[in-house]
């Protein structure tokens, strides 16, 4: 998730674990601390500096995993004792506590609500689990951190809009999931379908996408937003849209041509990475891309809308 809301989710998690001591009386120190700590796992990012490809493959790893918080966790430690030094008294206990709820709760469990999911049990499985129920950034919850924040500066009780803060959150997940939960159950009796990939719920401004596969591996896809989730009669939901021809095949190869190693390797990673990818064939190979970031368009050429990042070339 963004690293504004992930910062705040942070701080206030923190506020509620360290309630019973001194620490946000030192203000600019709790609010530095708190929200760095609550996005130290994304420090991956300086994987961009040396590969696209490597971050693309590596971010939410390591740092997203179980193992990572072996290492990230204490690091928080240390450095929620260095920065208050002797000016607040932590237990050791206050300490593990308020350093795992904010990077565990505030950071890496919101990245397994969203599309792109982390790497729980890396590196023994490098696949990003998920549970898409929101996109990166949530406009939502970005105005009701901007009133928490008025509200605050109006000095009004951190506790209670600490507690305030997460109970929305909360709410919006739920929501969310029910929102979710109503749509693919719409979906899988609308198309017939058991096996149903949902992209994610962005929020109620934006579309969601979902998937779904009949028994022969087909790909059956439909589009809503929040006005099509009220009506199941709505024409648009009706009719399979033409977004994904049957010449495309779902995490398989097309059998013409041949590929080379290299690229080969790459669509194998992305199938262990929990990718769906569906392929074109071209002249000599083909031409894949991932349906878990693409977001589909009524416009007929499909792969004009998907970013280059997301494609990839198969052919000599």
């Amino acid at each position: 998730m963004d690293n504004i809301t992930q910062g705040i989710t942070g701080l206030a998690i923190a506020k509620l674990c360290l309630c019973n001591t001194k620490a946000d009386k030192y203000w600019w120190r709790f609010v530095i601390t708190f929200f760095c700590l609550a996005n130290l796992s994304d420090i991956d990012i300086i994987l961009r500096f040396w590969s696209y490809d490597i971050y693309f493959e590596q971010h939410r790893g390591y740092t997203h995993s179980l193992l990572g918080l072996l290492t990230i966790v204490p690091l928080g430690m240390w450095i929620i004792k260095k920065v208050y030094q002797d000016k607040v008294e932590f237990t050791l206990k206050q300490l593990f506590i308020t350093s795992f709820s904010v990077m565990f709760f505030g950071h890496i469990l919101l990245d397994y609500f969203t599309v792109y999911g982390v790497q729980f049990f890396w590196p023994y499985d490098v696949t990003h689990y998920d549970y898409a129920l929101i996109f990166i950034i949530d406009i939502i919850m970005w105005l009701v951190a901007i009133v928490i924040g008025i509200l605050r500066w109006r000095k009004y009780d951190t506790i209670k809009l600490s507690i305030a803060y997460l109970s929305i959150f909360a709410f919006l997940i739920s929501s969310y999931f029910i929102q979710r939960q109503y749509i693919v159950s719409n979906f899988s009796s609308l198309y017939n379908v058991k096996k149903v990939h949902y992209s994610t719920f962005i929020n109620p401004f934006f579309k969601t996408s979902v998937f779904g596969f009949d028994n022969n591996g087909r790909v059956v896809q439909a589009v809503y937003d929040v006005f099509d989730m009220i009506d199941k009669k709505d024409p648009r939901a009706t009719k399979d849209y033409p977004y994904i021809p049957k010449k495309y095949s779902v995490n398989e190869l097309p059998n013409n041509g041949t590929y080379d190693a290299k690229n080969k390797e790459k669509f194998r990673k992305y199938k262990a990475m929990g990718r769906i990818v569906i392929c074109e064939p071209i002249s000599d190979g083909a031409n894949c891309f991932s349906l878990k970031y693409f977001s589909p368009s009524f416009s007929p050429e499909l792969t004009s809308r998907i970013p280059l990042s997301r494609k990839i070339y198969f052919n000599n």
